[in-house]
């Protein structure tokens, strides 16, 4: 299964601001988990600190078992 999410800016200002959230949950995960889970929040968090300083947006896509985020502009990005 694949797909991509595509956030807006206030989504991915959201993202941005909270995702070391993400990276304390992992510490509740069993392990395996907890280091797939928090090596994904903070390689999407970081894309999304970038994108939000850069006036664009984050996209996130699924593929293989693997979360890879992106930026874009344009579209769904207001």
């Amino acid at each position: 299964m694949t797909g991509t999410a595509y956030f807006n800016k206030k989504e991915t200002k959201a993202i941005a601001d909270n995702g070391a959230l993400s990276g304390v949950v992992s510490g509740f995960l069993p392990p395996g988990l907890n280091i797939y889970w928090g090596a994904h929040a903070a390689v999407i968090t970081t894309t999304a600190l970038k994108a939000k300083n850069a006036k664009k947006c984050i996209k996130v896509k699924f593929a293989a078992g693997i979360f890879i985020p992106g930026q874009y502009s344009g579209g769904h990005c207001k």
